[in-house]
């Protein structure tokens, strides 16, 4: 059902930053349609609080 909704192709294409590349673009929209498999990278060294992007793409969580 998600495919039919307007909704999920905005966060699809939402917040992407061509000028990193375009096949970095991809890899991020890859890894939103199945849903950050990998999950957040948790750890962040020195830092307050988790370092919440995803382990496969980079995207923020």
């Amino acid at each position: 059902m998600k495919w039919f909704c307007i909704g999920f192709y905005h966060y699809l294409f939402s917040d992407l930053s061509w000028t990193d590349g375009t096949l970095h673009s991809l890899k991020v929209i890859i890894c939103r349609i199945n849903g950050h498999k990998k999950g957040p990278v948790w750890f962040n060294a020195g830092g307050f609080e988790p370092d919440m992007s995803c382990k496969n793409c980079g995207d923020q969580l």
